[in-house]
């Protein structure tokens, strides 16, 4: 399991390159409905992002061992989940603090 934050309170977690940080970024913009460019780090504070599966995109290209992207959102609680490689768009299943849940 990879972490990523790319939030600026505590610099991103160690070992979390610059394309974690615009991945998860792009990953807000499209589940906040606006560009990634104008997602702020204070909003970046709110999620943490955990890859696992696997290796890297590249496999999921291959089609095999597909890696999955699970992100924490604190405030207010949710939980969104993509397959790796196939986030340019919205998760494929959401949960809500309000036991709301949504499948693409």
């Amino acid at each position: 399991v990879q972490v990523i934050n790319g939030g600026a309170g505590d610099g991103g977690v160690t070992g979390t390159t610059a394309d974690d940080t615009a991945l998860l970024k792009r990953l807000l913009g499209n589940l906040l409905a606006h560009d990634s460019s104008s997602v702020e780090d204070s909003t970046m504070d709110n999620y943490v992002m955990f890859r696992y599966g696997g290796d890297t995109a590249a496999t999921a290209t291959a089609g095999t061992n597909t890696a999955s992207l699970f992100l924490v959102q604190f405030q207010p609680f949710a939980l969104h989940l993509w397959r790796d490689g196939e986030d340019d768009g919205p998760p494929l299943v959401s949960v809500n603090a309000e036991n709301l849940m949504h499948f693409e």
